[in-house]
């Protein structure tokens, strides 16, 4: 396509010049003729023959705005690619945004990620500040070695720079996109300007008058897509948000209110809050690139909605109330407890609650409490050891935790894998029910194993009025029955076989005496699971455990000299 160039003042000058050029050029081709002896009709056909065989452009000529005057058709390409690639082509912009809809969709899991991300940093801050003297492995212990961290996962998009403008849209432009020009075909045209004219007149005239206007010419581009569909996709793995599946929590201050301090006619709080699935939101590649082609093919420039898919979440809240089930539960009271014994009893509590387990894992309660020193946050308070019932030592009132959780891991029906007794009958439980643990010396453990399909969640915490309960929630019993309570027997009392042995105490006056170890008869006990439904037992009891507790003959401390007792030798070491 041509446009004519009207003279402006400015270039005047230039443009009587160009014509004055172009006469003398057209000029010394005629007297050049004359001087070879040619007649004037044979030069106007050399001359005219000239003009329709020359390779260069005639004076006047631009294409986008390139002036390619006197140029070949190969040099005035050139030039004309140089100024293509200078050339920002700032018309051609597409800005690339989602819907309302979709942002809307975006935003809600973005801001819930956010703010759950916010809430486990603040959990694990509490965690690590209440805990922070408990170790991971104590002194002499060897640190298991560490699998290789998993790699960072390669992004197939790294190369790919995206731009964005303030609120977030993708901004394509032209270095995104390849620009094909007709510039050959336009070439040739103006290469044909002045040729071709029957008449010579005509000719010199058409010279003169392209040189005195000016003749331009415009390229018109295409755009391939080809390099904007990886941009694309791109774009798609920038902009894409997974869906947020249901999930709950414990509000473990619905657990611990106490039923006097509740106001009247007051609901009750709910123990689980249920936290609804969020959709993601994910961009049509497909869609999007064939809508960009189309876009680009119109060259129609400007705001383009991205099409989209909502991504559905693959649990909801419907589906997970029917998989969170209280499976068991136990309590247990300390309310003659000393403040050192309360603050281990809460300690432990609070370690393990909160702890998931999974199908097929197995719950050490040692590795989860740590190791019981003072220097790891737990106090002196007293302890069952050797048949004294005070000894004191760090983390003393723990196997109360062990006992109670004991009792809720058996009615939730899941694997007991390592339980001991105490030596003697606790009286924070029936005889038979109980497990002691001990973490420093004498190894002992209470370990269970999480026998089923799905998670179990440990709740366990106290009350002010100073009671312990452990609650195990997992996916509701399959079986014939809907919860199972515990029970226990006396089988047979032991009483001690030997007198009381006394021994010599330096530190007491003559005469005077202290019990050491109190005199006690021991007992067997047999410990039930009974199995119901809808409040009714459907079956006979099933043998839990054996128990025993041990016989004591007892230990009498006395002061040097005392009359009437005969003083047992220590024991001596074998040589």
């Amino acid at each position: 396509a041509t446009k004519d160039k009207k003279p402006k003042n400015k270039k005047t000058l230039i443009i009587i010049i160009a014509v004055v050029a172009a006469l003398l050029v057209l000029a010394g081709i005629y007297f050049a003729l004359d001087a070879a002896g040619i007649t004037p009709a044979s030069k106007r056909r050399a001359y005219m023959a000239a003009v329709n065989s020359s390779e260069v452009f005639l004076q006047g000529v631009e294409v986008d705005g390139v002036d390619i005057s006197g140029l070949t058709v190969e040099e005035a390409a050139k030039r004309i690619e140089e100024a293509h690639a200078e050339d920002a082509f700032e018309e051609i912009t597409f800005t690339l945004g989602l819907s309302d809809e979709a942002k809307a969709i975006k935003d809600a899991a973005d801001t819930a990620r956010e703010e759950a991300a916010k809430e486990l940093e603040e959990t694990l801050k509490e965690t690590e500040e209440a805990n922070e003297d408990n170790p991971i492995v104590d002194e002499g212990e060897i640190e298991e070695e560490q699998p290789a961290p998993e790699p960072e996962p390669v992004d197939p998009y790294a190369d790919v720079e995206l731009d964005k403008d303030a609120d977030g849209n993708y901004i394509l432009s032209k270095k995104d996109f390849t620009l094909s020009f007709n510039t050959m075909e336009v070439l040739e045209e103006a290469l044909a300007l002045g040729k071709n004219i029957e008449k010579y007149d005509d000719m010199v005239l058409e010279i003169e008058d392209i040189a005195a206007k000016g003749r331009r010419f415009d390229t018109e581009y295409t755009l391939s897509t080809e390099n904007t569909e990886r941009i694309i996709e791109a774009i798609a793995a920038d902009c894409k948000t997974e869906p947020i599946d249901a999930s709950f929590k414990f509000n473990i201050e619905a657990f611990t209110a106490e039923d006097d301090k509740k106001e009247e006619n007051a609901p009750e709080p709910e123990k689980i809050i249920y936290i609804d699935e969020l959709s993601g939101v994910e961009i049509d590649v497909d869609a999007l690139k064939s809508m960009m082609a189309e876009k680009a093919a119109g060259k129609n420039f400007g705001v383009m909605e991205m099409p989209f898919k909502e991504i559905e979440a693959d649990v909801t809240v419907e589906e997970i109330k029917g998989q969170v089930s209280l499976r068991g539960t136990a309590t247990t009271e300390f309310k003659k407890s000393s403040s050192n014994r309360i603050h281990n009893v809460t300690k432990a509590a609070n370690l393990v609650n909160g702890i998931v387990v999974q199908p097929g894992e197995e719950f050490s309660t040692n590795d989860a409490l740590g190791v019981r020193l003072e220097k790891n946050g737990w106090k002196m308070a007293g302890a069952l050891q050797g048949g004294q019932v005070d000894v004191q030592q760090a983390g003393g009132g723990v196997c109360q935790l062990a006992t109670t959780m004991y009792n809720a891991v058996v009615k939730g029906d899941l694997e007991i894998t390592k339980r001991q007794a105490h030596s003697e009958k606790s009286n924070y439980v029936d005889g038979g029910l109980d497990a002691t643990i001990n973490s420093v010396g004498n190894i002992i453990d209470f370990k269970w194993k999480n026998n089923t399909d799905s998670p179990v969640i440990i709740v366990a915490y106290t009350t002010p009025s100073k009671y312990l309960t452990v609650d195990i929630y997992g996916a509701p019993f399959t079986g014939d029955y809907d919860e199972i309570r515990l029970s226990s027997k006396l089988l047979e009392k032991i009483e001690p076989s030997g007198d009381i042995v006394y021994q010599e105490d330096p530190t007491l006056a003559p005469g005077q005496t202290k019990e050491k170890v109190k005199r006690r008869t021991g007992s067997k006990w047999v410990s039930y699971k009974h199995y119901y439904k809808d409040g009714v037992e459907i079956k006979d009891p099933e043998i839990l455990d054996y128990s025993t507790y041990r016989t004591y003959n007892g230990v009498t401390l006395v002061g040097p000299g005392t009359p009437g007792v005969v003083i047992t030798p220590p024991v001596q070491p074998a040589a």
